[in-house]
C-alpha cells in the first residue's frame, strides 16, 4: 500500500474518486470536490507512484471486464490531471 493512503478516510476517498471518474468520462455525475491540485499538493507524489496508481486502475478495470476502448477513454480523461498530481 502506498503511504499516501495510510491515514485516509477510505469511504470519503472512494466516494470522491468514483464521482471524479464518473464526471471525467461524461457523467451523469458532477464532481464537486476539491481540485486535484488542492488535494495532492504537499503529498510529494512521484511519477513512479503516479504510474503505480495507473497500473492498479488498469488491473481493476481488467478485473471488471471493462473493454480496452473504454479503458483508454478513462485513462485519457484522467491523464489531464497528471500534472496537477505529480510534484517535481
Amino acid at each position: 500500500m502506498l503511504p499516501y493512503f495510510a491515514k485516509s478516510n477510505v469511504t470519503h476517498f472512494k466516494k470522491g474518486f468514483i464521482s471524479h471518474l464518473c464526471d471525467a468520462v461524461g457523467g451523469p455525475c458532477k464532481y464537486e470536490g476539491d481540485t486535484m491540485s488542492d488535494i495532492h499538493t504537499g503529498m510529494n507524489i512521484s511519477k513512479k507512484d503516479f504510474n503505480r496508481i495507473v497500473e492498479l486502475l488498469i488491473s481493476a478495470m481488467e478485473a471488471a471486464d471493462i473493454s480496452y476502448q473504454s479503458q483508454n477513454k478513462i485513462l485519457k480523461e484522467l491523464a489531464a490531471s497528471r500534472d496537477k498530481i505529480i510534484e517535481i
